[in-house]
């Protein structure tokens, strides 16, 4: 897995599919296991990208996976991740997962938890 780019809230991944990535429901599909941690990874450096210096850490609360459609790709999936909203210790976070056409073949809600330096 690649980072693409970063800005403010917001990132992009590249995941080059090999041959163990693949296996869903019996067809060359890649994995929904391998999709949801590409997920988990996006909208982490969305939030990561937006964190302020003293931040320490982060770690993901909750990951809700919606898969829409196989994800039949022939050589990589993109992955975007953006946060929606921050508040106190806490981020609300976006991610979607592309097909070669474009199309979201799967996405994800996440909320995030923000550890800071203490004083």
């Amino acid at each position: 897995m690649r980072v693409l780019d970063t800005a403010e809230g917001r990132g992009r991944l590249v995941l080059d599919v090999q041959d163990h990535h693949r296996g869903g429901g019996g067809t060359v599909a890649v994995n929904g296991g391998v999709l949801a941690y590409l997920l988990d990874a996006v909208v982490g450096l969305a939030v990561h990208s937006s964190n302020p210096p003293d931040t320490v850490g982060q770690v993901t609360l909750s990951l809700n996976v919606e898969y829409l459609a196989p994800m039949m790709v022939a050589s990589q999936v993109v992955g975007e991740g953006e946060v929606v909203r921050r508040g106190g210790s806490r981020a609300f976070v976006d991610g979607r997962l592309y097909t070669d056409d474009g199309s979201v073949a799967c996405r994800a809600h996440a909320v995030l938890r923000i550890f800071r330096r203490r004083a």
